[in-house]
């Protein structure tokens, strides 16, 4: 009798456990654009050095970058459009199957 409680129990865990959550409030999504920006800020006030490394058939030609040129680079990634706006974050849907900090 007591097999069949603690059975009856976990199957109802189970069966409460694994139910959606019913009317989650979807989160808007992080604009890339600023993070970017942010990433260029910290970029200009370090001290790392930037190198440019170009490569051509089997040879590789590396060059150092001055910080001015680093924002004439990071140039293309800041005119694309924002996944924030209204008309991209609408086709957004989040997923939380992979998160690589939840791995045991």
């Amino acid at each position: 009798m007591k097999n069949y409680l603690i059975i009856l129990a976990l199957a109802i865990l189970l069966v409460t456990g694994c139910k959606g959550k019913k009317g989650e409030k979807q989160e808007s999504p992080i604009s890339a654009i600023s993070i970017i920006k942010g990433q260029l800020n910290k970029l200009d006030s370090s001290l790392y050095e930037f190198k440019k490394i170009e490569r051509s058939e089997n040879r590789n030609d590396t060059t150092y970058i001055k910080r001015d040129e680093v924002r004439g680079l990071a140039g293309p990634f800041l005119s694309l459009p924002d996944i924030a706006d209204k008309p991209l974050s609408k086709n957004i849907q989040k997923n939380d199957y992979w998160m690589p900090s939840k791995i045991f």
